[in-house]
């Protein structure tokens, strides 16, 4: 795993846990809490969405907006926890807003991150190794070229049925494409953004 996915998740998930508190020691009543929280979800999904990919850092305003977006539903958490007068209402509004208001950012921003550093792979070689990792059995190859032996996992399986060893790849960093044998084909799983590089 990178350690952008993992700094990512991380500082989104703080900045949610460090702001929450002061948020929720507020006299916001709940039901603005919620909405405020819709409204920040929405704009995290509407980036998430939208925003192109320019490398590993370009992933940074996700991160942030996803800290912000995990800020209402963690206030819900701390209200609750100094509150014995939560009735049966309140409780369920709560959870049908923070399950996903709290799971949501956070497994999307992985996947997404994942993408963005698989992104930046690139090699100019000949395949050497052809099998699946120990990694939740991932196909994985190895190439060999001027910058060594590199090992490439979670490619996609189409790709991967092809890329037998012996074969040359050449992938230049940015792109989920690279050519085998001479031919274009999608090296990266085709992860459903509208961003996607072509």
């Amino acid at each position: 795993m990178s350690l952008l996915i993992v700094l990512g998740a991380a500082s989104a998930f703080l900045s949610g846990g460090l702001v929450a508190p002061r948020v929720a020691k507020s006299t916001l009543p709940d039901w603005g809490v919620v909405g405020i929280g819709l409204v920040v979800l929405c704009g995290y999904f509407l980036l998430y969405w939208a925003l192109p990919f320019h490398g590993k850092w370009g992933e940074v305003p996700l991160i942030v907006v996803a800290g912000a977006a995990l800020v209402w539903p963690m206030t819900l958490i701390f209200r609750s926890q100094n509150r014995a007068d939560v009735g049966q209402l309140t409780s369920a509004m709560r959870m049908v807003f923070f399950i996903p208001a709290l799971v949501l950012p956070i497994f999307t921003l992985t996947v997404r991150l994942s993408y963005a550093d698989r992104l930046t792979w690139e090699c100019d070689g000949r395949i050497v190794q052809h099998d699946r990792s120990h990694n939740h059995n991932a196909p994985r190859i190895v190439v060999e070229g001027s910058a060594g032996r590199i090992s490439f996992e979670s490619v996609d399986l189409r790709f991967w049925d092809q890329a037998t060893t012996g074969k040359t790849l050449v992938k230049k960093a940015g792109s989920p494409m690279a050519i085998l044998d001479g031919s274009p084909i999608r090296m990266l799983e085709a992860v459903r953004f509208r961003s996607d590089p072509p």
